[in-house]
């Protein structure tokens, strides 16, 4: 599994390790990987390459407006998590869920 966050990479590992999330994630990529941040779909192709996957085999969870452009744009499935504070257009999407654990149990 891949975490792609815009956050800088030393803030997501710092979170991982604290959680004890961090074993279970092949590859962290973050926002200063990159010179293009989402909707550049770069940082999720990258991810599939690293992991040597191909984007019909790949799920996006994403949240935000940019994210999801950026998951669909590199050919990947994009499930988004609800917003229903910002009003962001999450269209795109191909499922949409009130949180992680309708996510979880889709899978």
């Amino acid at each position: 599994m891949v975490v792609i966050r815009g956050a800088l990479k030393i803030e997501i590992i710092r979170a991982m390790k604290l959680t004890g999330l961090l074993p279970y994630f092949e590859v962290v990529l973050s926002g200063d990987d990159f010179e293009e941040s989402k909707p550049n779909p770069e940082i999720y192709q990258v991810a599939m390459t690293r992991l040597n996957v191909a984007p019909e085999e790949t799920l996006v969870i994403e949240d935000s407006e940019k994210g999801i452009a950026a998951g669909v744009d590199s050919g990947a499935t994009v499930w988004g998590i609800k917003d229903n504070v910002f009003g962001l257009n999450q269209t795109r999407a191909a499922k949409l869920f009130d949180n992680l654990t309708q996510i979880v149990k889709q899978l």
